[in-house]
């Protein structure tokens, strides 16, 4: 197990800290919005680490992260757990951001999934299968950037809408309502587990683009007001991170309490994902290079689960220069949010699965 470090956090930290103290506020509770999946077990477990601290935190539950992102900039919730396509959401509202990150919480944790029986061994083979989504989750836009990345035409693939609910997903796909879903631990791990499914040799990841997934975001109007309480909450999600990705037992049953889902089930989906407290925000970098990184990641996961059909990262690369398939035409550009993200921390990512 690699030991969590917090180069970024120990910024924050010093960056929160130079605003003040807490007076005023210790006594009130501070609200947070996240979704009941696997990779927020560590958020949804930072109150009692909170409670050391002298902060009084309560969680709410939501399904998507458009709604938490509206909740922390509408200030219904003083923090929540998003992810980085919100912030080109908020980037593309202008203005003053009205939500601040100040951490990251994990990557990967979102896949497609396919029921036995529907061969794909590439992404165009994507095309004329019904997917089953949640409108607007993350896990949906990685999907669109991949299939679009890899070449498969997204105007012949159906999808079909559901509710936040990971058990009538896991049943259309049984019932065979649908050839796939796109989702999140454990809800992409139920149907691997069950038997009914089986993860394809593509990814959601095989864009530049890559793993990155989930961000803690604070009110801005909160931070200002309450920075000693905003550093605080910091510092014990540092807490509840190391403990939970040191300690795997711990993690299954707090995921367990979360989602209710079997430890066979939570044990599949700690392979698929990481918890990483660092935000990259600011990272620059050839396609072809993220590509090459995603494909290593890839080649371990296919040795693992006896996966076939690679393609050569070269080949994909040729013709880059002429805007050709190893090259994303339009790159997601991330906003900064404060200054502290300009700052090269040290660190390492954690695995949840240690």
């Amino acid at each position: 197990m690699r030991r969590l470090t917090t180069g970024i956090l120990a910024l924050v930290a010093t960056f929160l800290l130079g605003f003040g103290g807490t007076a005023g506020w210790a006594a009130e509770e501070v609200t947070a919005v996240a979704n009941p999946s696997l990779t927020q077990t560590a958020f949804h477990n930072l109150p009692r680490f909170a409670a050391k601290h002298g902060v009084k935190l309560k969680i709410r539950r939501m399904g998507s992260y458009t709604q938490m992102q509206q909740a922390v900039e509408t200030a219904a919730a003083d923090l929540a757990a998003i992810g980085y396509v919100n912030l080109v959401h908020m980037a593309a509202a202008g203005g003053a951001p009205k939500a601040q990150t100040v951490s990251g919480i994990f990557v990967g944790g979102q896949y497609v999934v396919f029921r036995k029986g529907v061969k794909i061994t590439k992404w165009k083979d994507v095309e004329g299968k019904t997917i089953g989504r949640i409108p607007g989750s993350y896990a949906e836009f990685l999907f669109r950037v991949a299939a679009k990345h890899n070449g498969a035409d997204l105007s012949k693939v159906k999808f079909k809408n559901f509710g936040f609910s990971y058990a009538t997903m896991n049943l259309a796909l049984k019932k065979k309502v649908v050839d796939g879903l796109v989702i999140w631990s454990p809800g992409m791990d139920m149907p691997v587990v069950e038997g009914h499914g089986y993860f394809p040799p593509i990814s959601v990841e095989d864009t530049p683009v890559g793993n990155v997934n989930g961000l803690m975001a604070m009110n801005t109007a909160f931070m200002k007001k309450n920075p000693g309480i905003a550093n605080k909450i910091v510092k014990a999600f540092t807490e509840s991170t190391r403990y939970y990705a040191s300690n795997s037992k711990a993690m299954i049953q707090g995921a367990r309490n979360l989602t209710g889902a079997s430890i066979g089930i939570l044990e599949e989906g700690m392979k698929h994902a990481s918890l990483e407290n660092r935000m990259f925000l600011d990272k620059r970098e050839d396609p072809c290079q993220a590509r090459v990184r995603g494909r290593d990641r890839q080649e371990k996961r296919r040795k693992r689960r006896r996966r076939m059909d690679e393609l050569s990262v070269s080949d994909e690369c040729d013709g880059k220069e002429q805007g050709g398939p190893g090259r994303l035409k339009e790159r997601p550009e991330f906003p900064r949010s404060l200054p502290f993200h300009e700052m090269e921390g040290p660190g390492e990512a954690v695995s949840a699965s240690a």
